[in-house]
């Protein structure tokens, strides 16, 4: 028998039913202590095999929301250079490399080396179910959301300089950033952006009022290399 108990309904109302994609952001800062805690809550999330395989790039100065702005759609231009964070969630391509920490009673890691398709179906499926964590974490920890799509990949990774050749199909620094090591079941890795401090995006929606929120552009075909 379950020893949970249901949710009252001011939590489900913050996280459900209440919950929207927000258009329009108080100018309040997200501070990147508030950044790391929505990685650490979103990382236990499951994942096939806890590859765990979403990076996420934060950017928060003008400079990198002038930058990003400059490579996304009119109107997502104007919310990245108004809200107070944007988070970019990617994939990374060699997540794999981390099975034996991440998944150590079996040797994960040997299904995917020299498979490309099946590397790249698992990191797209389970970085996109991660972004679904991400906005849920982000609202537990009483941040909305204003999701987006619509910027020109190729020209993101350019941009941040977030492709490093390799002689495979490569990987990317995280959605959210530094490497620190937990101690847990899932023995998860902070697999986030090592720039949660420095690079942060940022971005506005303008639904109904203004709500204290991060911004995220998602795209499964962001790749860290």
């Amino acid at each position: 028998m379950s020893v949970n108990s249901p949710l009252d309904d001011a939590a489900l109302d913050q996280l459900f039913r209440t919950a929207r994609t927000y258009n329009g952001y108080l100018d309040k800062p997200v501070t990147t202590e508030q950044l790391h805690a929505v990685w650490d809550l979103m990382k236990y999330g499951p994942t096939s095999a806890n590859c765990l395989p979403a990076r996420i790039i934060w950017c928060v100065s003008q400079e990198s929301k002038e930058k990003l702005a400059a490579l996304s759609m009119p109107a997502n231009g104007e919310k990245i250079l108004s809200a107070p964070a944007t988070a970019i969630i990617g994939m990374d391509m060699e997540y794999y490399e981390l099975l034996p920490e991440l998944f150590p009673h079996t040797d994960a890691r040997s299904w995917f080396v020299g498979n490309d398709a099946l590397i790249e179906k698992t990191a797209f499926r389970n970085s996109t179910l991660q972004g679904g964590y991400f906005i849920m974490a982000a609202r537990a920890l009483g941040l909305d959301t204003g999701p987006m799509s619509g910027f020109a990949n190729d020209a993101v990774d350019a941009a941040f300089s977030l492709i490093r050749r390799s002689s495979r199909i490569s990987f990317r620094p995280s959605a959210m950033a530094t490497r620190r090591r937990y101690s847990s079941a899932a023995r998860a890795r902070d697999l986030t952006a090592s720039t949660a401090s420095s690079d942060l995006f940022t971005t506005r929606n303008a639904n109904s009022a203004n709500r204290y929120c991060v911004a995220c552009l998602f795209s499964g075909a962001v790749r860290w290399r």
